[in-house]
């Protein structure tokens, strides 16, 4: 059998990516200071945001006391939500990528579990949750973590990955992912932040439905730093993307995970 080549691997993974259903893309390169409730949505189903706050910035929505069109989300945890019709059947890939981000502040420390989570699944049945926030242990350190694995129907273990070397301060992109195969209820979640992926929840089952995305700006163990002087930053978190594929059928949970591999290998090469 031959070996396939890479200008081979490309092809076929354009095709698949050509057939694809993406349901929800948000890329965020609406104008400056666009609101989230008024952002463009140009995928099939294109819901939109409950209420706005945060805002574009070149090509990112800002999350916090960015340079410019800044959101003050003030304490506790504030919640963005968009719902769409229920699905019940396919398999689908929900993502979402950071784009940089300052958890430190003026004063270089971050506070424990301060930063950004998503909620995907069912209002209904539960959804699982993906949180990028200052890690627990290390004084320096982000971490991705999995998160409310046995909310409502579902089931599965709760797993974190701490980003190391990236520290509270960084420009490097992080994309985090949920593959779910509502057939068989199976789903699991991972993280890419350095060319290669960390599984975070390998077990997860009792995903048969989906119908909402939450976005939650998380300052429960106090407030983020907020300066709020135009041209100035202090703690932030910009998001370059967030979306939804329903992949062609049929596919496995493996499958799955090659093809949202394969989805972000064609954005690096190709739309970088």
């Amino acid at each position: 059998m031959k070996k396939l080549g890479m200008a081979g691997l490309t092809a076929m993974l354009l095709v698949a990516v050509s057939n694809a259903d993406v349901l929800e893309d948000w890329q965020f390169n609406d104008a400056n200071g666009t609101a989230l409730n008024s952002v463009n949505n140009s995928g099939s189903v294109g819901s939109s945001w409950n209420f706005g706050g945060p805002q574009t910035q070149a090509g990112s929505l800002n999350i916090g006391d960015a340079n410019y069109f800044k959101f003050n989300p003030g304490s506790g945890q504030t919640y963005r939500t968009a719902d769409f019709a229920q699905r019940t059947s396919g398999q689908y890939i929900f993502e979402f990528v950071i784009a940089d981000w300052d958890l430190a502040g003026t004063d270089g420390i971050g506070t424990v579990n301060n930063g950004i989570k998503f909620n995907f699944g069912s209002a209904t049945n539960g959804s699982a949750q993906l949180e990028f926030e200052v890690a627990q242990s290390g004084s320096n350190d982000i971490r991705v973590r999995s998160q409310n694995s046995n909310n409502g129907t579902l089931s599965g273990t709760d797993s974190q990955h701490q980003l190391g070397g990236l520290n509270l301060t960084n420009t490097s992109s992080v994309t985090v992912q949920l593959l779910a195969d509502l057939d068989t209820g199976v789903w699991s979640t991972r993280v890419d932040y350095n060319g290669s992926w960390a599984d975070l929840v390998t077990d997860g089952t009792g995903m048969t439905s989906i119908d909402r995305i939450q976005l939650v700006v998380d300052a429960s163990n106090g407030t983020w730093e907020y300066g709020g002087i135009g041209g100035t930053a202090t703690e932030f978190i910009k998001i370059d993307s967030v979306s939804l594929t329903q992949i062609p059928e049929p596919a496995t949970l493996g499958m799955i995970a090659v093809f949202g591999g394969g989805i972000l290998f064609i954005r690096r090469r190709f739309m970088m």
